[in-house]
């Protein structure tokens, strides 16, 4: 199982958002500019980072200069995501080698347009981020409901041959109240897609029982910017169960 620390950028800063909510956002200046956390996360020993564009994800800008710091600047593999809404975007970001795109409304609004994505650069550089509230599928900044749960969404896109799934339980989005992890379970005993679970994290034994519910990844965002969980220690743990 890989761990990966989460940077969400707001007006140039890193911040943190309970249940996708921008009016319920910590800044975590203490921890200084968003190069000085990367430059953390990768000297405690990630090789895979996450950063999400939370301005160009509600339409009030964009952090994409930094962005494009960060893919240019660090040997690490990052996946961005974020206001990727068409072609000419995502394959901005997809020309940097190092970088993988998030996407989320665009799988299921545009399809045909993801496909041609991933025919270029193969279905290993995108991840379609599945965030769900009582089963259902949300798009476009979690505001609008589809008629998808988790698992028929994986299994819809798994038939075009995507293979990488973030999920994430919006009502445990940054509440630091542990994952969903009987929704976990069944995803990993029901389908051979990577699933990256995300929402809720907040300590050693919430990685344990994502070990052992078997998905292939765990993004973690506020438990360590509130210190309830060290990225050395975690990434520690993680090692030794694997």
């Amino acid at each position: 199982m890989k761990l990966i620390p989460a940077i969400d950028l707001m007006k140039g800063q890193v911040v943190r958002l309970r249940q996708g909510d921008p009016s319920q956002s910590t800044y975590y200046t203490e921890w200084g500019s968003p190069t000085d956390v990367i430059e953390r996360w990768i000297e405690l020993g990630a090789d895979t980072i996450q950063v999400i564009d939370l301005d160009a994800a509600t339409g009030r800008g964009s952090n994409i200069s930094c962005i494009s710091d960060f893919l240019s600047s660090y040997p690490v593999s990052l996946q961005v995501g974020g206001g990727i809404r068409d072609s000419k975007y995502a394959s901005y970001l997809l020309d940097y080698e190092n970088c993988r795109i998030i996407v989320g409304s665009m799988a299921v609004t545009n399809l045909e347009c993801l496909i041609c994505l991933k025919n270029i650069y193969g279905p290993d550089r995108i991840i379609i981020s599945l965030d769900y509230l009582d089963n259902a599928v949300r798009i476009r900044g979690w505001q609008t409901e589809t008629s998808l749960n988790v698992l028929q969404a994986i299994n819809l896109f798994s038939q075009e041959e995507f293979e990488r799934f973030l999920v994430t339980a919006i009502e445990r989005d940054g509440t630091l109240q542990g994952p969903d992890i009987d929704v976990f379970r069944n995803l990993s005993t029901s389908t051979s897609a990577k699933i990256l679970a995300a929402g809720g994290v907040s300590c050693l034994s919430d990685l344990k029982a994502l070990a052992d519910s078997s998905v292939y990844a765990v993004i973690i965002g506020r438990a360590l910017y509130e210190r309830s969980l060290s990225l050395e220690e975690a990434l520690q743990f993680v090692e030794v169960m694997s």
